[in-house]
């Protein structure tokens, strides 16, 4: 009320929140959230849209404004005081200001209410982080428990394996498997067996595996195909895992599938069952917000929750307290920042309200997952702090060391000058360009979006770029900026996903890899051309399941690396006489061209093992330039391993200084 009272004092002006706080809470420190909430309040009371306000409108960097004129309410008087009419008379007079004290005491009375029902008292309090590994292993989604133990994925140079730690900290132990690449998905109620699966793989769905814990061969399970997305009932008599776009359940033994029922549009993930056995709770995500929805057990009452709840777009990762009093999940804010990680009360307030979220506490770490201990005194964290360091090859001292400052960026691209330099930030989807030495940086990305694959035109005065929104639900498509910057030009559209943009030597055509929006794997992908002076685009005939590709320095050939026939491989197309020719056989990514033209570099992998390696378009011979063995690189994002050349041609990569560990934070929870 008193947030309410001091926008209509303002008559219409843009009120700060600093002095909502002065005038709110002046002896008090208080959070954002706070306010937000507060106005969160009010907007449901006077039944107000964000989107389309009627009475309370945000102003981005300034504050709010109620939008609607206020003005005092004046007394009537009586229609006829000489009328003789018999008045009748309570104890005291209703003089029009009592009358509007009561109505304010009311008011007043009725917004305590509201906020009592539904923000019950709670006292959440956070008492200690431990880190409980230390070997910077590159640990991946979902965190499991047993009690004792802790388990996840590590990504490597090999594959994907399993791996599990102590839950008291201590050395990183991996669980051998007969798979190269596995994941897991969720551990049995009494923690002897784990749901396996080749999870990372480009097919949509893929075989599940139960594998017995301490050791032993994994088991298929029945006919069962997943995507990951499954999970044991607390009884451990059943399996609810994701079947196409519908919610099914299969005996533990593989046995009886069916299905419990369709589910919401947009991507589903994240199931969990209740400690009690009788709902089930997931996220959707349909590229705009991340909502949570509930279903019981036996497939009836599908419901969405937290419909009204403003916070950040992106929502995750939800788990139940053993004694299902809480629900724990995180969120992500746009377009980086803390994650926040929130509890619900699953008891019911004053006339079966249910609880709002309520903040548990924020960290700098990149949270990927988070689930509480046996016991529930402790929540285990999957933390993830990211750096990538910029580093040159110097082919003297044969060692990787620090280029331009060592910066922390991917995509690098530079002007045919080799004066400047553009490239995406690390953590956040934001494109930069700036001179080598770091002066006159300045951002070239769109507000709100996701930005990648920067490079120059070759007269230097544009920059290419992939783009699109952060929360909308069209894919990404080819814009290009002035060097300069200012207004972005959209050159593509469509429903299919395009990546990596180059020009043409002579500056009329842009080339760029492409992805159908219904099916994001790398065989689906093909490479186009966009023509500057016709502004059509075309495929490039024979390109199919190529994605990342280069022009060749004088214009004649392409050099692109995919899937192509269902094998990786690194493929020259000849403009002249429009065919496709073999360069090389293997795991070959991220060609580049050398500035003569002799040669297109690649990151070479060999059961595991990789290197920097060059092709001469000579005779197509193969030669390794540099072992890759000993320089670290995030394994599990694929902009962790790219490759280029500096503008005097040395081989560049990316050097990863993240740190990527399991914590345990203790808590006191009500």
């Amino acid at each position: 009320m008193s947030v309410l009272v001091c926008l209509a004092e303002h008559k219409c002006e843009v009120v700060s929140k600093e002095q909502l706080f002065a005038t709110v809470w002046p002896d008090t420190f208080v959070t954002d959230d706070v306010l937000k909430r507060s106005i969160s309040e009010l907007r449901k009371a006077l039944g107000d849209d964000t989107k389309e306000p009627r009475f309370i409108e945000t102003i981005p960097k300034g504050g709010y404004r109620l939008l609607v004129s206020i003005s005092p309410v004046a007394p009537k008087p009586d229609s006829d005081p000489n009328s003789g009419r018999t008045r009748l008379r309570w104890p005291f007079e209703f003089t029009p200001t009592r009358i509007a004290v009561v109505i304010s005491a009311a008011l007043l009375l009725a917004f305590v209410l509201v906020v009592w029902m539904r923000s019950p008292p709670r006292s959440f309090k956070v008492l200690a982080y431990t880190q409980l590994t230390n070997d910077g292993s590159e640990k991946g989604p979902p965190i499991i428990t047993d009690g004792s133990r802790i388990y996840f994925n590590v990504a490597t140079t090999v594959g994907r394996h399993l791996a599990q730690v102590s839950t008291r900290g201590g050395e990183v132990i991996p669980i051998t498997t007969p798979f190269r690449v596995v994941g897991s998905a969720d551990i049995s109620p009494n923690g002897s067996e784990l749901l396996v699966g080749n999870f990372f793989a480009d097919q949509k769905e893929v075989a599940v595996f139960v594998l017995p814990l301490p050791g032993g061969s994994p088991r298929r399970l029945g006919n069962v195909f997943s995507r990951g997305e499954m999970v044991w009932s607390p009884d451990g008599k059943e399996i609810a895992y994701l079947c196409g776009a519908e919610l099914c359940l299969v005996k533990s033994d593989g046995a009886n599938s069916r299905k419990l029922t369709s589910l919401p549009d947009g991507n589903p993930y994240g199931f969990r069952w209740s400690p009690d056995g009788r709902i089930l709770r997931f996220w959707t995500d349909d590229d705009k917000r991340t909502s949570l929805w509930e279903i019981s057990a036996n497939g009836a009452n599908l419901h969405q929750l937290l419909e009204r709840w403003d916070h950040d777009p992106r929502l995750c990762c939800g788990h139940w307290t053993p004694d299902g009093k809480y629900f724990i999940f995180q969120s992500y804010p746009f377009p980086f920042g803390p994650v926040r990680i929130w509890v619900i009360g699953e008891k019911r307030g004053f006339l079966g309200k249910a609880s709002e979220p309520v903040l548990l506490t924020e960290t700098p770490l990149d949270v990927h997952g988070a689930v509480p201990s046996r016991d529930g005194k402790r929540l285990f964290l999957n933390g993830y702090v990211g750096r990538m360091e910029l580093v040159r090859y110097n082919a003297t001292s044969r060692q990787f060391v620090p280029y331009l400052g060592g910066i922390s960026g991917s995509g690098f691209s530079f002007s045919k000058d080799g004066q400047w330099v553009a490239y995406g930030s690390w953590l956040a989807p934001v494109m930069w360009r700036s001179r080598v030495d770091g002066s006159q940086r300045l951002q070239l990305s769109l507000p709100g979006s996701v930005s990648t694959g920067a490079t120059w035109s070759p007269d230097g005065k544009q920059i290419a770029f992939a783009n699109k929104s952060w929360l909308g639900p069209d894919p990404q498509h080819i814009y290009v900026i002035s060097a300069d910057g200012g207004g972005a030009q959209q050159l593509t559209s469509g429903e299919r996903a395009e990546r990596w943009p180059d020009w043409s030597p002579d500056g009329n055509l842009l080339l760029f890899g492409s992805i159908p929006k219904d099916d994001e794997t790398e065989t689906a992908a093909a490479v186009h051309i966009f023509d500057f002076r016709t502004h059509q685009e075309s495929k490039v005939p024979g390109s199919d399941g190529l994605l990342y590709a280069r022009w060749s320095p004088d214009g004649r050939y392409i050099a692109a690396s995919g899937n192509a026939e269902g094998e990786k491989k690194l493929s020259l197309f000849d403009l002249r006489i429009r065919k496709w020719v073999e360069l090389a056989r293997g795991q070959l990514t991220w060609p580049t061209w050398s500035r003569d033209g002799r040669y297109v570099y690649v990151r070479f992998t060999v059961e595991g093992e990789s290197s920097l390696a060059r092709v001469r378009i000579s005779d197509h011979a193969l030669e390794r330039v540099a072992s890759l063995k000993d320089l670290k690189q995030r394994q599990s994002r694929f902009l962790g391993t790219w490759i280029g050349l500096s503008p005097d041609g040395s081989p560049l990569a990316l050097r990863d200084l993240s740190s990527s560990e399991i914590y345990a934070l203790d808590w006191e929870l009500p």
